[in-house]
Order: structure tokens, then sequence, then C-alpha cells
């Protein structure tokens, strides 16, 4: 897990990359990555492969951690082409499914041995040969020209229904996990079920083409018939004409509209207009030099670092929980955690241009909630604590990944939010590390030989990690007070 993380840390060479290579070249790379690093570690699992040791490995995560960095150095930048006024939503959204990985190669490896099945090998040869698939049709559709009719705004409607969509997405994992009449069904099904709900939102955009098909072919019906020499028909044809035009020109007003309240920090002038706010523009360089940048490093380390090391331990800690059942807590985790991200972007996209909390304040609830979750951890009166704890770290889990990226192009500027995004996420590798090794510790010192079991096991851990978030509440607030000017010009 560190080895990956290390590897998505090379996500500034993709940001380079993006800005002078084809985008066919980086998805390329992408899937040659992934696959080397994938099929290495499938042919020693298989003993094809007799020999390979401890820093080969570490290699081969670390190309496997940084293949998905030129994935997404992809759909950011077809974002950006494709989706002129609305990419960082189109992205946002998009990085939620990225908590559905974990579901959909589980009911993969079902679907291939059976239900309840796990095999490492072949989750690794799936890891390889999906994403050889979906890159290989899309090498065939990504294009590095924005195309003739440039999609400025998408309607409202649109984004509703893609969000109902999702949400529906995020229902149907959960009770796959945990309703007995949905596991009963075949894993093929259940596979089939989740890619049709996954690639529904297509109907989306042949929706809108088909819209503007059916309007420009009514405007040259009516422009045809203009031509005609019936004076009674040329009347006729061109108040039709004019107002089909009227239609149309209503819809690129509602685009133009839409493109208008854009903005992520906004402030409305007596005039109507709408002019964007954000701190000083810095260079990654100048960041180290940044007080509010190290704030935001160390909030970002001390809350959802510190939950990711905890989910990646959840699996020992529910076997030291006699009564937690592991693949429930895992699909509390992802679930909560994909809906914790889908619920951030809906909020800023229903309310953009509207007088909230700012994203600060809203760190420092979610820091709150997370110090609060772990110390509940510590309760040992009943199993279902843990459950409670999960679902509460898996939504702040989401929101706060979502907002603390958009926190740092508030503060900094969106010209370098990119590589400043990457920079403040040097942390994560780091803290799993620290934090991981600590829950380690504690847990070899109370186990009896290579086991423990009981709620004895973690709770040194629990209160130091419960500790360590209630740092990190105390200097999200502080953060808060360093920012609130800049804030309240939206407010």
């Amino acid at each position: 897990m560190v080895a990956s993380e290390l590897g998505k840390l090379l996500d500034c060479v993709c940001i380079l990359a993006a800005k002078h290579l084809p985008l066919w070249l980086m998805l390329t790379i992408g899937i040659v990555l992934g696959s080397v690093a994938y099929v290495v570690q499938y042919l020693f699992l298989v003993n094809e492969i007799i020999t390979l040791s401890y820093w080969h490995l570490i290699v081969l995560h670390i190309l496997a951690g940084n293949s998905i960095c030129w994935f997404n150095a992809v759909c950011c930048r077809t974002a950006e082409i494709n989706f002129l006024n609305d990419h960082q939503t189109v992205i946002a959204l998009v990085s939620t499914y990225s908590g559905l990985s974990g579901k959909l190669y589980t009911l993969l490896v079902e679907a291939v041995h059976g239900p309840g099945a796990s095999s490492a090998s072949t989750c690794l040869l799936l890891n390889c040969l999906v994403p050889i698939g979906v890159g290989s049709v899309f090498l065939i559709i990504v294009r590095d020209n924005p195309p003739i009719n440039q999609i400025k705004s998408v309607p409202s409607g649109s984004f509703t229904f893609i969000f109902m969509i999702a949400a529906a997405i995020g229902a149907y994992s959960v009770f796959d996990s945990i309703a007995p009449a949905i596991q009963r069904v075949s894993p093929s099904w259940r596979v089939l079920i989740l890619l049709i709900l996954m690639i529904l939102p297509i109907v989306v955009p042949i929706g809108m083409d088909l819209e503007k098909l059916k309007l420009e072919k009514w405007h040259f019906k009516f422009t045809s018939q203009s031509s005609s020499g019936d004076h009674e028909g040329q009347l006729n044809s061109t108040k039709m004409s004019e107002e089909t035009i009227i239609n149309i020109g209503e819809v690129e007003n509602k685009d133009e509209k839409e493109e208008k309240k854009c903005g992520e920090i906004e402030w409305e002038k007596e005039e109507g207009e709408k002019e964007e706010v954000h701190g000083n523009e810095l260079a990654p360089k100048d960041l180290i030099f940044s007080v509010n940048f190290w704030l935001d490093f160390w909030v970002y380390a001390f809350g959802a670092t510190l939950i990711i090391a905890y989910f990646n331990d959840l699996g020992r800690i529910s076997k030291t929980r006699v009564q937690a059942d592991a693949p429930f807590l895992l699909a509390i985790s992802s679930s909560f955690g994909f809906f914790g991200r889908l619920f951030t972007v809906m909020f800023d996209w229903f309310t953009r241009g509207k007088s909230f909390l700012s994203r600060p304040v809203s760190v420092v609830v979610l820091m709150v909630s997370m110090t609060a979750s772990f110390f509940m951890l510590l309760a040992s009166g009943d199993h279902y604590y843990i459950y409670f704890s999960t679902a509460i770290l898996g939504v702040c889990s989401g929101v706060i990944a979502t907002i603390i990226g958009s926190i740092t192009s508030d503060l900094f500027g969106p010209k370098n939010a990119a590589m400043n995004n990457t920079i403040l996420h040097a942390n994560i590798p780091i803290g799993i590390l620290i934090y991981g090794s600590l829950a380690a510790l504690d847990y070899d010192s109370v186990g009896d030989g290579s086991q423990c079991s009981g709620f004895k096991c973690f709770r040194k851990t629990f209160m130091v990690w419960g500790s360590i978030c209630s740092v990190g509440t105390i200097l999200s607030f502080i953060l808060y007070l360093r920012t609130r000017k800049l804030y309240r010009q939206r407010l």
C-alpha cells in the first residue's frame, strides 16, 4: 500500500506530460505500466517466475500506483477539453466512482471462482486485463482537440439524472454486500447489473445529441420552406423558423446563465456580475514558505490519511472483534466513502453561487466528527460501535478528500492546483507507514503469539489515533481563522 502511494507521488510527471504528449500516448503509457506491474506479480503467484525479491515487489507496486496517475491525467484532460465550464464538476463526479473499483473486482473474482471465493492471482490478472480492454476502447475515442459541438455547460437536469444514477449505484453496492437475497443471485448477474448501472450515464450525452439534432432538423426544414415561391407559405415558414431560432436561442441563453453560475469562490457585484476570488497564486516551490499550506498539509495528514490507515487495518481490526462482520465493515467503509464524495459534489453543484458554510468550517466539523469516531472505537460494551464509527469515518473521508483539494485551489490559485495537490498528497505514504507501524506494534505487544482477540488489541492505537485527530482539529480551526477573510467575500 505504501509503495503504491509512492507511485502516485510521481503524478507530477503525468501533469507535466499532459502539456506536451497526446492523450492516446498517455493512455498507452498507463496501460503498459499497469500491465507490466500486475502481470509480473501474477506470474510470480502462479510460480511462473520463481524468484522475486522484496525490492522487486516494491518497484512493481510503484509502477501500479503510477499507472493510475496516467489514467487520471487522461480523464482530467478529456473533461477539460469536452466540458468547457463544468469540467471540475465532471472530474469530481468521476473520481467518486474510484470507490467502486474494489467492489467490481470482488464480483468479477466471484464470477470466475464462485460466490464468496477470493483469489489473489485472479484479482491481479483482472487488474491487468480490465484496464487493457477499457483503455483500448478509449484509445479509439479519445481526442486532443475540442469537438466541433463542444459542450459549454451541462444542463442541470442532466447532472441531476447522473447524480441519481450514482446514488443508485452506491445503494446497490451496499445491498449487494449485506442483503442475503441479492447474495443468492449468481455473481455473473450481479456483475452485469453493476456494469449496466455504471455505463448508464452515457444516456445523457446521447440524449443531448438527439435533442440538438432534432432542433437542427426542424430549423433546416422551415428554412427550406421559406425559400419557396408561395408568399403565404413563406410567411408561415419564416414565422416557424423564427420560433425555432428563438427556441435554440433560449437553450443557448440557458447555457450562458449556467456558465455564469460556475466558480468556486465568488462574490456578486452591484451590476450582477460574478468574479472568482482566490488567494495568492503560488508556484509549487513557494508552498514551503506558506503557513497556510503547512496547516492544510497537516490537517490532511491528521485526518484523511489517518482514515486510510484505519481502513487498511480494518480486516485485522474486525477479527479482534469476534461479533464484527469483516465483509460488512469493508462494504460500509467503501460505500459510505463513495456517498461522502458524491454528496460533496452534489452539494457544490446545487448550491453554487449561494452562501453557505465556507470550506474550512466544513473541515473543522469533519475533524471533530472523526475525532469522536476514533474515541468511540474504545467503547467495549457493544460491537455496533465499530459499525457506526466506520460509517462516520467513511463519509468524512470522502467529503474531506474532495474539500481539501478545493481549499488548496482556493488558497494558492487554480493555475498550479494539480501540482500543489500532488505535493499535498505526499503525506499519504509517510502517514500510512507511521500509523500502520503504530497499529502493528500495539497488536504484537498485546497479542499472544501471532494472534490477538478482544477490544484490548487496538485500544492504545485508537487512543493515539484519536489524539492525533484532535491535533488535526485544532490545526483546522487555526486554518479557518487565517482564511476567514478570504472566504467571507463569498458570503
